[in-house]
């Protein structure tokens, strides 16, 4: 039961004025003497922007919740920019449920496991960095799986920075139901936030390839590189000293099959020379993770034949980003992750 107080919500046990909350956005705060409230911020989560990189994933958290009969939690992890948080307030927005923002750590998240035992509704809490808040700490575990639930569920949806939260919480999907990743943007979205911004069309392959040189690329850092180029009409040749990027040296590599089918494209090693016998061959494809293809028994730089432990394959020196991102282009359709 619920006591309103202008956009505040309070636990009320005698005359109530509001039984359920309804769906929207709630702030959980702590008022005089250590209490708690729920401070109403609005609606839904707004995007006052393009976004870019739908992938589904939010229809399917709400298709799997709806479908349980116990909690269900989501972590998105990865760097900053990389689309964690946008994509948390879609789930939310997806949810048709009231959203419960933890911003603080309330008393190492015993207050929050006391507030949220008393909330007898349905409710998403949503906490932003939670690594920062809460780091390695089990204390919310005893609600999250379920323990001090009651009959109502909750669906949990938390973002990190970094992967550095509780062992208790990894591989045990009755706690975090989705572990999803997020790294440097897809092509195709990158291919689109290009054509979309960029006002200088004659720099675009300078601008793609520069973008795809870089060791991080987020939607802040490609939106930053075509604002500066866009405001003093010139190609990041021009300022690719000066702009607070990291371009990675290496070269990039396109790895066939023995039919001389593509088995990963624009590829990065993390070897100088990936020809080196009795090294791992192992590449990370442009926005993935590090793959490996078995330890090099024989390896030949001018034909590009590697023979592994796995297979053989040939390594070859990837063609210009600029030409991988307009195919992947014009084969995207559909996306975001802002």
């Amino acid at each position: 039961m619920w006591s309103q107080s202008g956009s505040q919500f309070r636990h009320y046990e005698k005359d109530n004025d509001v039984e359920y909350l309804a769906p929207g956005i709630y702030s959980l705060e702590y008022g005089a003497f250590g209490s708690m409230y729920l401070n109403r911020k609005q609606d839904a989560f707004d995007f006052p922007y393009k976004l870019y990189g739908k992938d589904g994933f939010p229809e399917r958290v709400m298709k799997t919740y709806r479908a349980s009969t116990s909690n269900v939690g989501v972590m998105l992890c990865g760097l900053k920019g990389t689309g964690k948080t946008v994509q948390a307030e879609q789930i939310c927005n997806h949810s048709n449920l009231p959203v419960i923002l933890v911003s603080k750590d309330f008393d190492k998240g015993q207050d929050l496991i006391y507030f949220l035992s008393y909330v007898n509704q349905e409710v998403v809490v949503m906490i932003d960095e939670y690594e920062k808040l809460f780091g390695k700490s089990d204390a919310l575990l005893s609600i999250m799986d379920g323990t001090l639930n009651g009959t109502n569920r909750r669906l949990f949806v938390l973002t990190a920075n970094t992967p550095n939260i509780s062992e208790s919480m990894l591989d045990r999907p009755s706690r975090i139901y989705y572990l999803k990743k997020f790294g440097n943007l897809d092509i195709g979205v990158i291919g689109e936030v290009v054509d979309d911004m960029l006002e200088c069309k004659e720099y675009r392959e300078e601008v793609v390839n520069y973008i795809g040189a870089l060791e991080i690329i987020t939607i802040d850092i490609v939106k930053t590189v075509i604002k500066e180029v866009n405001l003093f009409q010139e190609p990041p040749e021009k300022f690719k000293d000066i702009l607070n990027v990291t371009v990675y040296n290496h070269a990039r590599w396109d790895l066939l099959d023995e039919a001389g089918e593509p088995v990963i494209t624009w590829a990065k090693s993390d070897l100088l020379d990936p020809f080196q016998k009795g090294y791992e061959l192992r590449l990370m494809e442009f926005g993935h993770h590090w793959n490996a293809y078995g330890e090099i028994k024989a390896a030949n730089k001018k034909t590009g034949k590697i023979v592994t432990g796995e297979g053989n394959y040939t390594l070859r020196k990837a063609k210009s980003f600029s030409t991988v991102i307009s195919s992947n282009t014009t084969n995207f359709s559909a996306a975001a992750a802002e």
